[in-house]
Parts: C-alpha cells; structure tokens; sequence
C-alpha cells in the first residue's frame, strides 16, 4: 500500500482531456444559475411576479387563462430547475469526494478503506455513523486523546466486522487514474 503514495492523483492530469463543449456549457450554466438562485434578489422577483399576478386577477376576471399561464410558468421553471440545481449539486458532489479521498491518501494514518465509501449500501454507511457517532458521545466524556484514538480504531473495527464492505480494500484513486 506504501508503493501507491508515490504516486499522486492531481487534476493536472485531466488538462488534456476537456468536456464537450454542451458538457462545459451545461456545467457553467448550472453553477451560476444555482448560485444566483439561491440570493435574496431572485426570491424578491418572484414573489413579485406572484403579487403582480394575482393583482391582475380581477382585471382578467380570475379566468381559465390567467390561472393556466400562472401554472404552466412556474411548472416549467421548477421542471427545469430541478435538472439545473441537481447538475450543480452533482459537479459539487464529485468534487468533494475528490478532496476528501486526497485528504484521506495524504495523511499517513488515515485508513484507505474508507476511500470510496459513496459504494457502500446505505444501512452500511448509517451502520457506520452510528458507529462514529457513538465515538462523539464518548469523546465528550473522555479527556485524553490517546484514549479518543483508541475508542476510534475499536468502534470502526467492530462497525467493519458487521459491515463487511466497509472493511475491503477500496479502490485506490491512483489505481483508478492509471
């Protein structure tokens, strides 16, 4: 396993390789518009919208129309927003996974099975919070961080005993790259 930290995942690596351009177009379009969705200036807009609508209620009678173009608009922008927030929410996903397996390769005690741990079945990874979070209550109570140490490693081993996924080999990000 040593033999693997010479050799270091960078981004560099994927310079050479660009998106298509729809892919890159996509991507820089999710993130602004993610980014500027979320301020205050979008919501005050809307919710203008709204008002200006239903004051426009009984000028146009609150007829089948006036009630049908309220629908389809904000039918179509919430149809379109869920695939625009969701791409953001994805490139932002795979980018901390990123971080996080380079975090876990670089430091020296860090245990590589729990690289790739998004594999993992969801009651294993709830299996696997319990048992961290049995180590945090803990924790609280203890004041030396050797035995903190020691409350780790035997709560994780006992959580990848009953969870056989957690304690095989992950992929290695190098073995992946190569």
């Amino acid at each position: 396993m040593e033999g693997t930290r010479d050799v270091q995942p960078s981004p560099s690596w994927l310079l050479g390789s660009q998106p298509s351009a729809a892919s890159h177009a996509f991507s820089h379009f999710s993130r602004c518009v993610a980014r500027k969705s979320g301020h205050i200036v979008p919501f005050i807009v809307a919710t203008l919208l709204v008002i200006l609508w239903a004051i426009t209620g009984p000028i146009a009678h609150f007829s089948d129309t006036w009630q049908l173009v309220m629908n389809t608009i904000s039918s179509a922008v919430t149809f379109l927003m869920v695939f625009v927030i969701q791409g953001s929410q994805n490139r932002d996903t795979e980018a901390i996974h990123a971080k996080l397996n380079e975090i876990i390769r670089a430091l020296p005690d860090a245990r590589k099975e729990f690289l790739n741990l998004e594999e993992l079945g969801e009651s294993q990874l709830c299996g696997l919070n319990r048992a961290f979070a049995r180590i945090g209550n803990q924790a609280a109570c203890v004041s030396a961080p050797a035995s903190i140490s020691s409350n780790l490693r035997s709560v994780t081993d006992e959580s990848t005993s009953r969870f056989p996924a957690a304690a095989s080999p992950a992929t290695n990000i190098t073995e992946r790259a190569v």
